[in-house]
This record gives C-alpha cells, sequence and structure tokens, in this order.
C-alpha cells in the first residue's frame, strides 16, 4: 500500500507486495502473515471477505464467514 493508513478495498499500491509470489499467496503463507506481529484483520462488510495488513503490506483471504455466506442457498 502506498499510505499504511488507507488499507481499505480500491487503496493505492505500487508494487505487488513480498507476501506469496506475483501477487498470490498460498495457505500457509496467509497463516504465517496473519501471526507477525502487528497484523491487523479487518472484516469488510461490502464485499464479505476479510483481509489484513501490517504496515504496507495487505492480503485478502476467506475465512469460515465468508466461505459459509458464498455457499448459501436461499429458500
Amino acid at each position: 500500500m502506498v499510505d499504511p493508513k488507507n488499507h481499505h478495498y480500491y487503496s493505492v499500491a505500487d508494487h505487488v507486495g513480498s507476501v506469496g509470489k506475483s501477487g498470490y499467496a498460498s495457505y500457509p503463507e496467509i497463516c504465517r502473515f496473519l501471526e507477525t506481529n502487528k497484523t491487523t484483520v479487518v472484516f469488510d462488510k461490502p464485499t464479505n471477505v476479510p483481509y489484513a495488513f501490517n504496515g504496507k503490506e495487505w492480503v485478502t483471504f476467506e475465512n469460515e464467514h465468508s466461505a459459509n455466506d458464498k455457499v448459501k442457498i436461499e429458500s
């Protein structure tokens, strides 16, 4: 992220981060990122997806809540 204080979806980034490879991160890589100090996890209600940030690094991922919401069948 260009501005660490602006960590929301559609925030400006100037390059691919160090988590993962070429903009894609595996489950273990995301878990390691989430375990680092000063990583904050936010659940974005409009997109119904969590994301985490730590300084200028930012990742989005699925969790139980976001995955369950995507597979709900309306009756």
